[in-house]
């Protein structure tokens, strides 16, 4: 979960060891979760949704490089938040692919 990975690593930053602090250094600056009511079309209230805080990657650029780094073999699973039988075998072919 996205919201875990994250927290551990805000809780490591916080712990300021010195071994982690180079490789925290790449990651969003991320500040926690905040619970906001969205807006339907029409302006109707929709969901309360939790929502990640993050700093703006271009925040101080005027360039920006990215590197999305996958850990593993498999990007998405069967059943795995909702993804399908069919959206995981398509995503096996790009895998296979590009792995």
């Amino acid at each position: 979960d996205e919201i875990t990975f994250y927290e551990e690593a805000l809780a490591e930053r916080r712990k300021q060891e010195e071994s982690m602090l180079p490789l925290l250094n790449f990651m969003f600056e991320y500040a926690g979760v905040v619970k906001l009511e969205t807006a339907q079309h029409g302006g109707q209230e929709g969901p309360i949704k939790d929502l990640l805080v993050m700093r703006n990657l271009r925040d101080g650029y005027t360039r920006l490089r990215m590197l999305d780094i996958k850990m593993g073999q498999v990007t998405a699973q069967a059943g795995w938040q909702g993804k399908s039988r069919l959206a995981a075998v398509r995503q096996s072919f790009v895998d296979g692919m590009t792995n």
